[in-house]
């Protein structure tokens, strides 16, 4: 089956800007209109995003809602306060020329949807060229949210502080503060990008650095991992190649880490009490392939 450009997309992160002047220079050559004032803080936004995501790929489409309830301005995740004035912008660059838009649909009957995907056009990716666009940093606003809590339906959800997560926001925020000032590179990394087995491929946007921690289930007792950072996604074999402001990495393998862990809580030192293979099962076969099997389910059983 031949595979839909439009399913390569990146979702738009409203809390991504460029600096204003870049924004007010293609306002200005682009005769948008409106209210300048509040446009370009919405034009911010979607450069950047446009941006980022044409360096990353350039058949890469930015995957935006058109749905008016979707865009919180007083939403802690919303960190420019962005309205549903964004939405007209999306739709007067497409009158213009600017962007590339297809809408989304939701069949009802079937359960399948799609967001609107928007792209910058020639004409746009030629203004972009001559104000000099890609020379400007991509960044991310200072109070973007990184403690998400999310409900049971995966959407996240506004929640009231804690002593704890006030705690967990202030080290992660350090942790991205120190992030966002290091070289984090992959000199070695196909510009191409790398398959993946979904059929997608995998490509590097060093502007992706940015780590949250996502709580499930409308509670902070739900899960809590960490997300982000283009190389958690980086495929296994490429990993040794990361580098931080140019100076080689190297990744701890901690064996059975899940298992051990679990042990360590009940009180055990599972490599100096037990020492055997925690994958390998007594009353299975002792093969490679049936550890695998095993490890898998084993992990599901304890990530559920």
């Amino acid at each position: 089956m031949t595979r839909n450009p439009l399913d390569h997309s990146y979702l738009l992160d409203i809390n991504l800007t460029v600096h204003n002047e870049l924004a007010d220079k293609f306002y200005d050559a682009s005769e948008l209109g409106g209210y300048k004032n509040k446009r370009l803080t919405q034009l911010q936004v979607l450069l950047a995003n446009l941006i980022s995501n044409h360096q990353t790929d350039p058949d890469l489409y930015t995957s935006v809602s058109l749905d008016n309830s979707h865009y919180k301005p007083h939403s802690r995740y919303n960190s420019h306060s962005i309205g549903k004035g964004f939405i007209n912008l999306i739709r007067d660059l497409a009158a213009g020329d600017w962007i590339e838009l297809h809408k989304g649909f939701i069949d009802r009957t079937s359960g399948i949807s799609r967001l609107t995907r928007i792209k910058p056009t020639d004409k746009s990716l030629k203004l972009l060229e001559d104000l000099q666009a890609y020379s400007h940093l991509i960044a991310r606003a200072p109070n973007t949210e990184c403690i998400i809590q999310r409900d049971e339906d995966k959407k996240d959800i506004e929640y009231i502080d804690t002593h704890e997560n006030i705690q967990e926001r202030a080290h992660l925020t350090a942790y991205n503060n120190l992030l966002h000032k290091t070289l984090i590179d992959h000199p070695d990394f196909p510009a191409e990008g790398v398959p993946l087995k979904d059929g997608r491929t995998f490509m590097i946007n060093k502007s992706d650095k940015f780590v949250r921690r996502i709580y499930n289930n409308s509670s902070f007792e739900w899960n809590g991992r960490y997300y982000g950072g283009w190389w958690q996604r980086t495929p296994k074999a490429y990993r040794s190649g990361i580098q931080l402001n140019g100076s080689p990495t190297c990744e701890i393998d901690f064996s059975a880490i899940h298992m051990v862990l679990l042990y360590a809580i009940a009180g055990i030192d599972y490599w100096n009490d037990i020492g055997t293979d925690p994958y390998l099962l007594d009353d299975f076969e002792q093969s490679d392939e049936i550890r695998s099997l095993l490890k898998v389910i084993v992990l599901v059983a304890v990530n559920a």
